[in-house]
């Protein structure tokens, strides 16, 4: 799925989200793709920064319109 190593998905629809994402990559057989879900934006910015993509430095966020998460994801970054 365009190179993606880990996708996650964060908010009140997360997890409905991440099993449509599921089924997508199981029937292209991207069996290697972890997903995750979260509810608590805390909890998504933690998980990306820390254990997504199993520590390799290159991590890209596609944010849409969640300034809360942007600017929370910005500043624990800033802090590594």
């Amino acid at each position: 799925m365009l190179g993606s190593v880990e996708l996650c998905a964060v908010g009140p629809e997360a997890e409905q989200l991440h099993d449509a994402l599921d089924a997508v990559l199981e029937a292209s057989g991207a069996l290697e793709v972890v997903t995750t879900w979260h509810q608590s934006i805390s909890d998504a910015c933690d998980y990306f920064l820390y254990a997504a993509a199993a520590g390799r430095a290159n991590l890209l966020a596609l944010i849409g319109e969640h300034p809360e998460l942007q600017a929370m994801l910005v500043e624990r970054a800033r802090a590594l």
